[in-house]
């Protein structure tokens, strides 16, 4: 038998901030919520970056405004 040892981590999303509204909407699209957030994380330790197209419209006032 294989030992399982499961940790969570919570994400809060402020639905009241359009911003972290279409976050959360997004996310939760997903088929697979956790897979995607581990996904996620591999691509950003691997430092594949993101898409340039998406990049210009990611501010870092938008980011720091949900953190």
């Amino acid at each position: 038998m294989v030992k399982v040892e499961l940790k969570t981590k919570g994400v809060a999303f402020n639905i009241a901030d359009q911003q972290q509204k279409e976050l959360f909407d997004y996310a939760t699209s997903k088929s697979n919520f956790s897979g995607y957030i581990k996904g996620l994380i591999v691509r950003d330790m691997l430092g594949i970056p993101m898409n340039e197209n998406r990049r210009e419209q990611v501010k870092t006032n938008d980011i720091t405004s949900f953190i």
